[in-house]
């Protein structure tokens, strides 16, 4: 769990509550979303080839 705990950053969060619980997710999920778009136009391409 240690780890699961690290990757989400949750260190970095010393005030840790349900509610801002929901914050964190919902921007983590925004980067990873941000991370796929910038990555998925590569993908068709390599696929052409």
């Amino acid at each position: 769990m240690a780890g699961t705990k690290r990757r989400l950053g949750l260190a970095t969060f010393p005030n840790w509550t349900p509610a801002s619980a929901g914050e964190v997710l919902y921007s983590w999920r925004e980067a990873s979303q941000r991370h796929l778009r910038a990555t998925r136009p590569l993908f068709p391409n390599v696929n052409r080839r």
